[in-house]
């Protein structure tokens, strides 16, 4: 899609600048309050503009190793699984993958990337998975979207649809500062997380949120994890990494 069209006397026009503009007396700073419309819609929107920046995008190869390394499962369902790059390389390596999400068009995407893959439609309080048949589960930057309620409940589906002893893995920013990345709508003054996030993380906050779900934490790490790239390119990356001091992320390994 072209970002910007040509017009007479050399000016440009932004396409969505045909859009009905909000007028400027709706104006008034407020927070988002994320309804699962509003979380969809984002989301939506996400995937059909900027679905080359989602972290499993663009670390899918790392993630499926550890896991792959951890357990060795034969299954795995993707909560949150967006746009599929995760479930597209555990199908690659030779585990059957399912995903869900609750977002149509991410759904979309991911059908046609892995055609050989499972995907629903569902919430991540409510997954359309049968009980105890799945091996391994993963929440790939998904705890972080979601309230108490919400996530207790995930985690209580978590561990309904993983077999007895099944692995979850999880990862989420690490002690992130919320503010840093809160924006404000220029139209409206809604300010909202830059990418929906409503909660922060700490080992030990994770750590016990993961027990009070009936989960058992196997380890809780600050993780660099590396983007797909293969042989010296890792270690130059990871080098890189550390010089730029970028932040690790949480990488959880937890037992049903």
């Amino acid at each position: 899609m072209r970002m910007e069209d040509e017009q007479p006397g050399g000016s440009t026009r932004l396409p969505w600048t045909d859009r009905t503009p909000v007028s400027q007396d709706q104006f008034h700073p407020h927070e988002v309050l994320w309804t699962p419309e509003k979380v969809e819609r984002f989301w939506d929107y996400a995937s059909a503009h900027q679905a080359g920046d989602f972290f499993s995008e663009k670390h899918a190869r790392d993630i499926a190793s550890r896991l792959i390394s951890a357990a060795s499962p034969t299954s795995v369902v993707d909560i949150g699984c967006g746009t599929g790059p995760l479930v597209a390389e555990f199908v690659r390596r030779g585990v059957k993958a399912t995903g869900v999400d609750s977002s149509p068009g991410a759904l979309d995407v991911a059908r046609q990337r892995a055609p050989n893959a499972t995907f629903h439609l569902g919430s991540v309080a409510s997954l359309p998975i049968t009980d105890g048949t799945m091996d391994s589960a993963t929440l790939i930057e998904t705890v972080e979207h979601l309230d108490d309620e919400t996530m207790f409940a995930a985690l209580a589906e978590v561990k309904r649809v993983l077999r007895t002893g099944g692995m979850l893995l999880v990862t989420t920013p690490n002690n992130e500062t919320l503010d840093e990345s809160r924006r404000q709508c220029p139209d409206c003054g809604a300010e909202f997380h830059l990418y929906q996030h409503v909660r922060t993380w700490t080992a030990q906050s994770l750590r016990v949120t993961l027990q009070r779900s009936g989960l058992t934490p196997v380890s809780i790490r600050a993780t660099r994890l590396l983007e797909n790239v293969s042989g010296p390119e890792r270690i130059v990356r990871r080098a890189y990494y550390r010089f730029r001091r970028q932040a690790p992320r949480l990488v959880a390994l937890a037992r049903a």
